[in-house]
């Protein structure tokens, strides 16, 4: 379990994922927070990444 949602703390738990799974992922549901995105792009840079319709609103 990760206690915080802070981007450097996410990125380094994510890293220990092996980068076959990570590249398997081919889509991302997030919410518009900056540091959501960060972690999104850097652990997977291949999905689509998607700004769900619950936080627009």
């Amino acid at each position: 379990m990760i206690a915080d949602t802070k981007a450097n703390s996410l990125i380094t738990a994510l890293e220990k994922i092996a980068l076959k799974p990570q590249n398997l992922v081919t889509g991302i549901t997030q919410d518009m927070a900056a540091n959501m995105g960060l972690i999104a792009k850097k652990c997977f840079p291949t999905a689509v990444r998607v700004t769900d319709r619950f936080h627009i609103l």
